[in-house]
């Protein structure tokens, strides 16, 4: 009996031993975390009233028969679209034409006032670009001047002579970024000046 009674002790251990080997306390969980990226977009087009305006687009309009001293309506307006992230907004005018440097320095002066006379828009001398001096959000409307005034200084050198003014409007996310001092630069979220290389289209 002693011998069984071992023999049977024995073969408990073994199956418990055998047992700790093939069994732990277990568990597992997975999860899956989606990241799905926002975007900034806007739009630029513009409208006008002028009798003069014999081809109006959300693009572009062109004005015929202008004279010295004409005012001439043309509202360019930059809209955040739906859905757009909050962003700041910069606008660059230039023009094309043969008319005198002379000539378009008094048409771009009173275009300058008349954009940076509310506060809205700054002028940044270094790079050339209008900024909009507020965070503008989806559904946002801002508008960058209200008329091309003609200067009644030009005189018949300007006769039957044209100027295209083109406009180009940028946008990037308000977030991590902010204005200088002056507000009229873009800085980085370490208060740096912003270098944008390349703004691409969304």
């Amino acid at each position: 009996r002693k011998l069984g009674a071992l023999i049977a002790t024995i073969a408990l251990i073994a199956a418990i031993a055998v047992g700790g080997t093939l069994a732990y306390f277990t568990d597992k969980d997975t999860n899956s975390n989606v990241v799905k990226m926002g975007h900034v977009d806007i739009s630029l087009t513009e409208t006008s009233s002028s009798q003069k305006a014999t081809t109006i687009t959300d693009k572009g309009i062109t004005f015929t028969s202008v004279l010295p001293g004409d005012t001439l309506n043309k509202i360019p307006t930059v809209t955040v679209q739906s859905g757009s992230a909050d962003c700041y907004i910069r606008v660059k005018l230039g023009y094309e034409t043969n008319i005198s440097d002379a000539n378009m320095a008094l048409l771009n002066a009173n275009l300058q006032n008349q954009i940076t006379a509310g506060g809205t828009w700054a002028y940044n001398t270094t790079d050339g670009y209008y900024y909009c001096t507020a965070v503008k959000a989806a559904g946002d409307k801002v508008d960058l001047f209200q008329n091309v005034v003609i200067p009644t200084a030009w005189d018949n050198s300007v006769a039957d002579q044209s100027f295209t003014i083109n406009l180009t409007a940028e946008a990037i996310q308000a977030s991590y970024i902010g204005y200088d001092a002056a507000g009229h630069q873009w800085t980085g979220a370490d208060g740096q000046p912003l270098t944008v290389p390349e703004i691409q289209a969304y």
